[in-house]
């Protein structure tokens, strides 16, 4: 046993342990800190986590630390994105809910960053591949009428959360089921009181449904907007409604935000939030900020903070020198505000550029070494039978 002090950092040197032994600390994750360990170390740990026969030996929550721990201190440059990548290769047999909310939290943050490079498919294939076994273990029920009655609330978050991050990355059935649960919803009569998609699983149906969909469904969830008084349903459909693929849809959505006339001014940021996140919004939402601008803070008053928070949804992605250069023009010229919150805005914008500067080529390396891997492992598996 050790003691550990209260202070910043504490770094044990001796373990006396062979390379061939693995340990870990912070045991149930009952402490606030995080645990880096020497390389030899992950690796062992790596190497007992890749045997499906001995991974369940380590504590679910304690998985989810490792994961947690290891992504988030390659993001801070204290570990290699290869150690804590290939961590991330167990994912392929595990079945637990909390391991997997850790993984998808830090793979968010990675698929933010390279949704909009010319390698993007390599991470999507990826994270496709890890969820494979997982989305079969949650499809049986997955978008049933019932699934959501009686289930134990932890299989009911980790089914949600691989159906959304499934069909975030294109998973064919989940698009498929999606786009079926919605076109039972606009065929039934009196859709506005009679919503046959299950309600945890609407915000996923919805999304998917009009990312793929076109102008019909779009105006079809948009009416659904403006007839609803139920403001769990409004906010879920607000959300959804950025989901659309069309530049136009969702130019025409951002102007119907500041027009007062279906969409609340507190909920003007929802849109923005919205458009922003999805891959091809981002840049339309800027654009129209920039264009906008005065329009938008007339229209909003002395809101700041929405203000504040529109800017702040419509740059969080961006992680190039050419779009730091116009945001910190925009600033410069049009926003004329050097307070915390701009500020803050800006410093993030800069930490995502030094992020993809230091880290982009390291991780694409990464993945297209284990797509080959796997590659050739599928191939040797076909040539024994």
């Amino acid at each position: 046993m050790t003691w550990v002090p209260r202070t910043e950092t504490y770094e044990i040197d001796d373990r006396n342990l062979s390379t061939a032994e693995w340990f870990i600390f912070n045991i149930q994750q009952t402490g606030y800190y995080r645990v880096n360990y020497d390389a030899d170390n992950w690796k062992a740990i790596t190497t007992h986590l890749m045997q499906p026969q001995k991974y369940r030996s380590i504590s679910p929550a304690n998985r989810a630390q490792l994961i947690d721990d290891a992504m988030n201190l390659a993001r801070g440059a204290y570990l290699s994105y290869e150690t804590a990548l290939n961590l991330t290769r167990y994912l392929k047999h595990e079945m637990d809910h909390v391991p997997w909310k850790a993984a998808m939290t830090a793979f968010n943050f990675i698929d933010s960053m390279l949704v909009n490079q010319g390698d993007y498919d390599i991470l999507k294939n990826y994270l496709l591949d890890l969820l494979e076994n997982v989305y079969k273990d949650v499809s049986p029920n997955n978008f049933t009428d019932d699934a959501d009655k009686g289930e134990d609330m932890l299989k009911l978050f980790k089914r949600v959360e691989i159906l959304n991050m499934a069909c975030h990355l294109g998973h064919r059935d989940c698009i498929l089921e999606s786009a079926r649960h919605f076109q039972n919803w606009i065929e039934v009569p009196n859709p506005d009181t009679n919503n046959p998609i299950p309600p945890n699983l609407r915000g996923i149906v919805y999304c998917t449904a009009i990312q793929y969909g076109n102008e019909f469904e779009w105006d079809f969830a948009f009416q659904r907007y403006r007839s609803t008084s139920v403001s769990t349903e409004k906010e879920l459909l607000l959300s959804a409604l950025g989901c659309s693929l069309e530049p136009w849809i969702l130019s025409r959505y951002l102007r119907r935000s500041i027009s007062g006339d279906d969409i609340r001014k507190q909920d003007v940021y929802r849109v923005f939030a919205a458009v922003s996140s999805n891959v091809v919004g981002q840049q339309i939402a800027f654009d129209f900020m920039r264009n906008n601008w005065n329009e938008i803070k007339n229209y909003l008053g002395s809101t700041m903070s929405n203000i504040n928070a529109i800017l702040k949804f419509a740059t969080k992605r961006m992680n190039s020198k050419f779009f730091l250069a116009e945001l910190e023009s925009f600033v410069k010229t049009d926003v004329k505000d050097n307070g915390r919150s701009i500020q803050q805005i800006l410093e993030q914008v800069r930490v995502n550029v030094d992020w993809m500067a230091r880290n982009y080529q390291d991780i694409i390396q990464w993945l297209q070494r284990e797509a080959a891997t796997r590659q050739q492992q599928k191939g040797a598996s076909l040539a024994t039978h």
